[in-house]
């Protein structure tokens, strides 16, 4: 969707207003973590999954996103 149309600014926008409105929304922290890696914000990636996965420690979809992001931070 966003990510191949280029539209990463809304994809921002919308993700944000998820997690305004519920901040451990597993899809929103997702997206929001993935465009912060694609903009070398790394470590703000890691912050915006860390707070979801508190929330939700179950969620596969955290848990996945944030093991891709440790193990390609160790590469």
């Amino acid at each position: 969707g966003y990510f191949r149309r280029n539209m990463a600014g809304e994809a921002k926008k919308l993700a944000d207003a998820v997690l305004e409105k519920e901040p451990a929304h597993p899809v929103a922290a997702v997206v929001k973590a993935k465009l912060l890696k694609r903009g070398g914000e790394d470590d703000e990636a890691k912050a915006v999954l860390e707070k979801a996965v508190k929330a939700k420690p179950d969620d596969p979809r955290l848990l996945a996103t944030v093991g891709r992001l440790y193990l390609e931070q160790k590469e």
